[in-house]
């Protein structure tokens, strides 16, 4: 079920009650950090389950304020306070990555996406002690192996950042 709130919407699932935001306030135009902090704290009344935060970097501040360097997960998290997880998303490589995000950011979870895709055994090489053998890059000969399909691959050669892609 979608519901609107004053034209921001969100998404019910079955006893889960979820808000993504999506770095709007990284760019220069767009909603602010401000906006969004100011929407949490509405969304917070709802009692969401959780909130999904996805940067370009889990210590990414905002742009528009470059001399604040507090990372908008840090800002999120201190203005939800500890009834609301966060998830936060962005740029976690590795497990070094993760405890650092964790730690620093008072992370109560975190999501790795684009991480599987360059490695897809991510999990299990920490599970095992494999930490060293995550692959943080992806190499043209690596293409077969992760078993890209023709048009994801020029998808992400013609996106240049959106997959860590070295020739």
């Amino acid at each position: 079920m979608i519901l609107n709130l004053n034209s921001i919407n969100f998404t019910i699932y079955p006893s889960i009650l979820n808000h993504n935001i999506f770095e709007p306030f990284t760019f220069k135009s767009g909603i602010t950090l401000d906006d969004t902090i100011a929407l949490l704290t509405k969304l917070k009344e709802k009692e969401l389950d959780y909130i999904h935060v996805s940067t370009g970097h889990y210590m990414q501040s905002s742009i528009r304020n470059p001399e604040d360097q507090t990372p908008v997960l840090k800002t999120i998290i201190d203005t939800v306070g500890p009834d609301t997880p966060v998830i936060g998303v962005g740029a976690i490589k590795t497990p070094d990555n993760a405890l650092e995000a964790i730690k620093e950011l008072n992370l109560p979870l975190l999501a790795i996406g684009r991480e599987l895709i360059a490695e897809p055994d991510w999990i299990e090489k920490v599970r095992t002690g494999k930490e060293d053998t995550i692959r943080t890059e992806i190499r043209p000969e690596d293409k077969d192996d992760l078993a890209f399909p023709d048009a994801m691959w020029e998808y992400v050669q013609g996106n240049p950042g959106w997959l860590p892609i070295v020739k």
